[in-house]
């Protein structure tokens, strides 16, 4: 089923796509998408009851599942328990999974711009080793469908008056093409992660139809939408 990844044993990781139709009421029919978010939980065989969708701040805060709420406002959140999942709704933002193999601990991440410049990926990682005593070399980190440096260009973006952005950003024909998920990899490598424990995005959400596109619908005039992408932990199916 391709609505389903499984990297790990226990680690389950789901997906819609534009097929599955628009997963946000902001920019459908509330009665639609409530069809559409249905439809998709019961193909892939989990209960919405074990899962939470949480509203997202676009910056660096970070909840335990302990502590969600189907209101809750977060960045990021840590799972500890089988049978627990959270996803939210993706339009070009990277999903970014940091999931210690060891422990059976995962933390999962909404990465846009902002967060970014923020360090939320650093200090999803860092919670996980102060407070859960994770090592680095047990984490695996994986990046879900998001938008790639040859899609995402602006014409004077702030990330260009920051030095650190410097060797991520290209300058081709009155525009700058930023590289959001080289930026986070060049960090993690910076702080001993294995280059091997990474999974790279495999998909440009600026060009592949599969999936909904922010950037496209901007640019291009697209109906906007967004789909579906969650993870949890999961050693039955």
């Amino acid at each position: 089923m391709k609505n389903i990844i499984k990297i790990k044993p226990n680690l389950f990781i789901f997906c819609s796509y534009k097929e599955n139709g628009n997963m946000s009421r902001k920019y459908g029919n509330n009665e639609e998408v409530k069809r559409n978010v249905d439809n998709f939980f019961s193909n892939i065989k989990i209960n919405q009851n074990d899962c939470i969708n949480y509203h997202i701040l676009n910056s660096d805060k970070i909840c335990t599942f302990e502590q969600l709420e189907q209101d809750l406002e977060t960045d990021a959140v840590i799972i500890t328990k089988c049978d627990q999942y959270v996803y939210l709704n993706f339009g070009d933002c990277i999903p970014f999974i940091v999931y210690d193999k060891k422990n059976q601990i995962l933390g999962f991440a909404h990465l846009g711009w902002n967060s970014i410049c923020k360090k939320l990926h650093l200090k999803l990682v860092n919670k996980l080793v102060e407070e859960y005593n994770s090592e680095l070399n047990d984490l695996l980190l994986y990046f879900g469908p998001s938008i790639s440096q040859k899609s995402y260009a602006f014409p004077n973006p702030a990330q260009k008056q920051k030095e650190d952005w410097n060797k991520f950003i290209i300058y081709h024909d009155n525009l700058y093409y930023l590289d959001l998920e080289g930026y986070i990899i060049n960090d993690l490598l910076n702080i001993g992660i294995n280059i091997n424990n990474i999974i790279k995005n495999q998909f440009d959400t600026g060009t592949d139809m599969n999936f909904f596109s922010h950037y496209r619908s901007v640019h291009k005039g697209e109906k906007e939408g967004r789909f579906i992408f969650g993870v949890g932990l999961n050693n039955k199916i």
